[in-house]
């Protein structure tokens, strides 16, 4: 059995099971109260409500060469930046001596986050280094490009909290613009910003 449910944290509608599912939009554990007689039951004994917030689970494994990787114990959501942010916000990133698996897969679910909030207006390209990303952005049909970074992964202070993105003259252009900073989850809206300037 299938229902819609309603996510009170990006205000959009999924398709769930019977016993729940993840928001294709955030990423939140959604509960099919809509299959529930409201007069008839006691919320706080619901079996599914402890897993309110519950992102899928996850474990890093040592995929040998000197490198970690991150094995998914469940379907990710469809990946925007704010999923991003929340699949990613608590996982330590291990130090290794050269680029990780688990920085690559970090740099892949990054660029399809960006990719999905920004839509087909905008190219988008990254580099991954040991622990950081960096890249440019081009609104398609202009000379436009906005360059971001996002600082050592390793460090939660600085990774997600600090990302720093500017104007830029080209997709080579590393001293571009003034130096701003945003939340990961903020980058895309940020970004778009600034291409409206």
């Amino acid at each position: 059995m299938k229902t819609t449910e309603w996510c009170d944290v990006c205000g959009m509608e999924t398709e769930i099971s019977q016993y729940g599912g993840y928001c294709d939009y955030c990423g939140k554990f959604l509960i099919p109260c809509s299959l529930c007689d409201m007069d008839k039951v006691n919320c706080s004994e619901c079996e599914l409500a402890w897993q309110d917030t519950i992102y899928p689970q996850y474990k890093i494994v040592d995929d040998g060469e000197c490198s970690n990787k991150i094995e998914w114990l469940g379907k990710k959501p469809k990946l925007s930046m704010k999923t991003l942010y929340n699949l990613y916000k608590d996982m330590e990133f291990i130090s290794t001596c050269g680029k990780s698996t688990q920085c690559k897969q970090f740099g892949d679910d990054f660029k399809k986050a960006l990719k999905n909030d920004l839509g087909t207006d905008y190219n988008v390209e990254i580099s991954i280094g040991h622990f950081y990303i960096s890249g440019f952005v081009n609104k398609i049909g202009t000379d436009k490009f906005v360059y971001f970074s996002v600082e050592d992964l390793r460090d939660d202070d600085k990774g997600f909290e600090n990302v720093l993105y500017r104007s830029a003259k080209s997709d080579t252009d590393y001293s571009g613009g003034f130096n701003n900073f945003c939340k990961l989850y903020e980058l895309d809206k940020k970004i778009v910003e600034l291409f409206n300037k």
